[in-house]
């Protein structure tokens, strides 16, 4: 029996060499770019909707479009009826036995780390490089780690990090619950700040991050997405900076956001979710000239007085602005927005709408749900 146990482990520290050959051959037929995106997917991707990380492997120049179809077509992965990224457990094993050998004794040597004890050796060693891409780290519930302020500064050249919870309620990540307030976010902590991140990132997934903004010197122009769900930010980037690359900001339950950003310097913005950030009473004007933004979700902005008084969005889809309480004007709809086929008003403070919601014509759902201030005549205008 203590045979077949050390046999186990040692697998699972070094992958079976014969397999390793045969499994190899279709990789090493891959050019570099092929490479690169089956590395990512099998340390990274796995599980994760095709569409929806689309705009992220474009932005890592993996051209997706035709290469997914490539590691198809070579039976390296397999996209399910929901668009889900699939991968046999040996592929896998395969790929991420490719990176381990990268550098085998010291895993900032390597390009992507995504398992818990090597992240926390690297960071809490500062023993990282250039060579490292990409970092996945999800802690277990009970763990809490500290860390120095220069724990990212030898990474120039990562693109890729995101730091959560192994546990973390799926509920709350898909927007339908808020997260209870006994559970502890702030898993990593950097008790004399942060001082550096790669201006290379394209995506930052940082659920519990503590501090009140993230590093003065960093100039994220490359970033696709900022998810940081529970977070400590009171702002997002001072300055006159473009970020025409940014096209999701997810700052869910951020309850100490207090001002949003100009959004002129945001103009590919498809996405804007601030559910649950209950210190944040207004939005810059400038989101109301977002012509690419397709989901507005406020619920929940408790002290939201007031929105653009003038909105143009024309790809917007999903409007949510359920349980602003204190919010008792919607905007004046103005030019094109046939697209919105959403919109919740559910528990605001609003007396009526506009007249120029008649120019809702793709409306298909109107949830004016206990909003006991409403005049309802005002709801047949509507309809």
């Amino acid at each position: 029996m203590d045979e077949w146990k050390s046999a186990l482990n040692n697998l699972k520290l070094e992958f079976d060499e014969n397999i390793m050959v045969l499994l190899q051959i279709s990789f090493d037929g891959l050019t570099n770019t092929q490479k690169g995106l089956f590395l990512d997917m099998a340390c990274f991707f796995k599980g994760e909707t095709k569409d929806c990380i689309r705009d992220v492997l474009q932005s890592f120049g993996y051209h997706p479009d035709y290469n997914i179809g490539v590691l198809m077509n070579k039976s390296l992965i397999t996209i399910n009826e929901n668009g889900a990224i699939g991968m046999h457990d040996l592929l896998q094993d395969m790929g991420q036995e490719i990176i381990r050998r990268e550098s085998p004794r010291e895993p900032g040597g390597r390009s992507r780390l995504w398992i818990y004890e090597d992240v926390i050796r690297v960071l809490k060693n500062n023993t990282g490089t250039e060579a490292i891409e990409g970092i996945m780290l999800k802690f277990p519930i009970q763990k809490m780690e500290h860390l120095r302020a220069e724990a990212f500064s030898k990474m120039k050249n990562l693109r890729l990090l995101k730091i959560g919870n192994e546990k973390f309620p799926q509920d709350f990540i898909n927007g339908t619950m808020q997260l209870p307030k006994d559970l502890n976010m702030g898993k990593v902590q950097f008790l004399e700040g942060l001082s550096y991140l790669s201006n290379e990132l394209r995506v930052i997934e940082w659920h519990g991050y503590h501090l009140k903004c993230l590093p003065t010197n960093f100039q994220p122009n490359k970033l696709v997405e900022l998810r940081m769900h529970c977070s400590g930010i009171k702002q997002l980037w001072k300055g006159n900076l473009i970020f025409d690359e940014l096209n999701l900001i997810d700052l869910n339950d951020s309850q100490n956001l207090i001002k949003t950003l100009d959004f002129s310097r945001v103009p590919n913005l498809k996405q804007l979710i601030l559910q649950h950030c209950i210190r944040l009473s207004k939005i810059h004007a400038s989101l109301g000239n977002l012509k690419w933004l397709t989901r507005l979700d406020v619920n929940g902005c408790k002290c939201l007085e007031s929105l653009p008084p003038k909105i143009n969005l024309e790809s917007l889809e999903i409007f949510i602005l359920s349980s602003c309480s204190r919010l008792k004007k919607f905007p004046k709809i103005v030019g094109n927005m046939s697209s919105l086929s959403e919109l919740y008003l559910n528990e605001i403070a609003i007396k009526e709408l506009p007249l120029s919601v008649e120019h809702l014509t793709g409306l298909t759902k109107l949830d004016l749900g206990d909003c006991k201030t409403f005049q309802v005549f005002q709801i047949f205008v509507v309809v």
